[in-house]
């Protein structure tokens, strides 16, 4: 893997093993359809996590990206995400088999149902969902973060459109801030090919510079990492 860039981490520490690592699929991102990527992306992350590794399919949330980027109908975009989903977690499946049966231990697959029943990602949730109606300055940042996913000259979005697709980066915050426990472990690092404005937005949240009202509520206990990388 190619490393290019370290937020709230450096590379030494994560050859050190001090981080539980996660892997976003995101379901929009053509990066992850190319098989060697993801399976670069999962080899790397079995050799550095400190314990297990965690490939996680945010494809409920995605949903809102089918409604307005396609003009499906909630009932086709419910169909078109359980499709894509199930296509990805077809795909992670086949590079697992490829792992030894000790790494085959030590990879699993969740999709954002595992998350979103967890009460501290709720809570966060709830808090940022508060935070974008009531913060002006806040709710422009979510949607600079949303307008840098969209090719103007390839969809013509309304501000109406912006704010519906805001609803993706604002659920995905609560994990990027904080983590999430899986299976008695917290999952505290991200690596992921590009870095975003929402990924900045993530390291304001959590320094509490931009919006420290918001910072306290969330009350975050332990940073998550987010490491720039690309399969060689």
């Amino acid at each position: 893997m190619r490393i290019t860039n370290c937020l709230n981490t450096t590379i030494e520490d994560v050859k050190a093993k001090k981080f539980n690592i996660f892997i976003g699929i995101s379901l929009g991102n053509k990066y992850f359809v190319n098989k060697y990527n993801t399976r670069e992306f999962i080899s790397w992350a079995l050799e550095n996590s400190k314990h297990d590794v965690v490939v996680l399919i945010p494809d409920k949330i995605h949903l809102v990206n089918y409604e307005v980027r396609n003009g499906y109908s909630r009932e086709k975009a419910y169909r078109a995400v359980l499709r894509k989903s199930e296509e990805t977690e077809r795909l992670i499946e086949e590079i697992i088999i490829t792992l030894s049966e000790v790494e085959k231990n030590r990879v699993a697959i969740l999709t954002w149902k595992n998350i979103e029943n967890d009460p501290d990602y709720q809570s966060r949730r709830n808090i940022l969902r508060r935070a974008f109606k009531e913060n002006l300055e806040f709710r422009t940042r979510i949607i600079e973060a949303t307008r840098e996913s969209v090719n103007p000259n390839i969809l013509n979005l309304s501000e109406n459109d912006y704010e519906k697709l805001a609803s993706y980066p604002s659920d995905e915050l609560p994990v990027l801030v904080a983590g999430f426990q899986y299976n008695g472990r917290k999952y505290n690092l991200i690596p992921y090919p590009g870095i975003s404005k929402i990924d900045y937005l993530t390291i304001d949240l959590q320094n509490g510079k931009s919006f420290p009202e918001i910072s306290k509520e969330l009350n975050i206990q332990e940073k998550v990492a987010i490491v720039e990388a690309y399969a060689k």
